[in-house]
C-alpha cells in the first residue's frame, strides 16, 4: 500500500525535507510540488508547447533580420520612395499570421507564411544594398 500524502515526508528544492532544512512544510506545498513540465531537460513539454515556442523562436530570428534592414533601408530611401516602405512590412505581417495559423494547424503547412517572411526582409536588404 501506498502512503498517503499526510505521511510523505515534504522535500525541498534540493531534496530536504522541509523540517530539516529550517523551512516547515506548511503552506509551502507550492514549493515543494513539482512536476515534471517544470524540468526543461525532462522533455515533458506538450505539443502545443512545443509547437508554440518553436513559432516564439522563429518570430524573434525573423523580427531580428527584419527590423535592422527596415531601419537601414528607411534610412537610406529618398522621400519619393519613402511610401513605399509600409509595403514589405504588410508583407511580413501578413507572411507571420499565415505562418503562425498553418504552424497550429499543421506545421508542415508553414512554409508559405515563412517564406513571406523571408522574402520580405530579403528583399529590403536587396533594396538598401543595391538601391
Amino acid at each position: 500500500m501506498l502512503p498517503s500524502a499526510a505521511q510523505t515526508p515534504q522535500t525541498n528544492a534540493n531534496g530536504r525535507d522541509g523540517a530539516a532544512s529550517g523551512h516547515g512544510s506548511q503552506g509551502q506545498e507550492w514549493f515543494t510540488a513539482r512536476t515534471d513540465a517544470e524540468d526543461p531537460l525532462a522533455g515533458a513539454e506538450s505539443r502545443a508547447w512545443k509547437v508554440h515556442q518553436r513559432m516564439l523562436q522563429n518570430t524573434v530570428e525573423q523580427i531580428a533580420i527584419f527590423v535592422p534592414a527596415m531601419l537601414a533601408l528607411a534610412a537610406r530611401v529618398d522621400a519619393a520612395h519613402a511610401r513605399l516602405l509600409p509595403m514589405p512590412t504588410a508583407l511580413w505581417c501578413a507572411g507571420w499570421l499565415l505562418f503562425s495559423i498553418s504552424y497550429r494547424v499543421q506545421p508542415v503547412l508553414r512554409g508559405p507564411g515563412f517564406e513571406w517572411t523571408l522574402y520580405s526582409s530579403v528583399t529590403a536588404i536587396g533594396w538598401v544594398l543595391f538601391a
